[in-house]
């Protein structure tokens, strides 16, 4: 996986972002915290905190929900908690991708309801709400990252292996 080049998790996330409500209009996934992972995993501390404040200004622009800047700030604020256990997980393991998303999206939503309730006042919260917030989301978003980024980037990587591997010799050699 970690031989796939940055634009191709940022492209399936972007494109999951854009069209996940087309398809699936009732479930709500954090489509670019994959790459944010990925991204953790191979670049600066500095660049990966850059790129959570773009994917959460581009979310924030197509979001009308909450107040500008809102989405970014929680992206941005839960990358300056989760960038430093980047060490604590194997970019070439299966499951760490997943596991690390899933911890990424119940962090962030913990901040997301902090600085939503500072700008929209207390929320209020049923057993219900917590465990959809807290537990099945942040699962649906470690389930969401295994099947769009981790299956599709362990295919790229076999099969650029695999051309690399395979070398046809010419007539004449």
């Amino acid at each position: 996986m970690n031989r796939s080049p940055l634009f191709l998790p940022f492209t399936l996330a972007l494109f999951a972002h854009f069209f996940s409500t087309l398809f699936f209009p009732s479930i709500r996934i954090l489509a670019f915290v994959p790459f944010l992972v990925i991204l953790f995993q191979r670049k600066s501390l500095l660049l990966s905190l850059w790129a959570a404040a773009l994917c959460g200004g581009i979310v924030d622009l197509s979001n009308s929900d909450s107040h500008f800047g809102l989405f970014a700030l929680s992206y941005l604020s839960t990358a300056v908690f989760m960038f430093p256990q980047r060490i604590h997980f194997f970019e070439d393991r299966i499951q760490t991708l997943p596991i690390y998303t899933f911890i990424f999206s119940l962090l962030f939503t913990i901040f997301h309801f902090i600085f939503f309730s500072f700008f929209h006042g207390l929320i209020r919260l049923s057993w219900k709400g917590l465990t959809t917030n807290f537990l099945f989301t942040p699962m649906l978003d470690g389930l969401y990252a295994f099947f769009w980024f981790t299956c599709p980037l362990l295919l790229y990587t076999l099969l650029t292996t695999r051309k690399r591997k395979y070398k046809p010799k010419g007539y004449y050699s």
